[in-house]
């Protein structure tokens, strides 16, 4: 993927996906707080879960 620096793409995305994960904390807290609706809150989520299997799955070609 990245051939001049593939350790920092590596440690790029690692932060990315955990920052997608704790994106995802936060939105529950949110929902559980009322600042969001169930449906608003559900629907971010889906996409917050979507995006951290396509950097996983990018974290994983990256290793080959």
């Amino acid at each position: 993927m990245c051939q001049l620096f593939p350790k920092r793409f590596h440690h790029f995305l690692q932060i990315s996906l955990g920052s997608l994960f704790e994106l995802e904390t936060h939105i529950i807290l949110c929902r559980d707080l009322q600042f969001v609706g169930e449906k608003e809150s559900t629907q971010i989520i889906k996409k917050v879960q979507t995006l951290q299997k396509r950097v996983a799955s990018l974290i994983k070609y990256n290793k080959t």
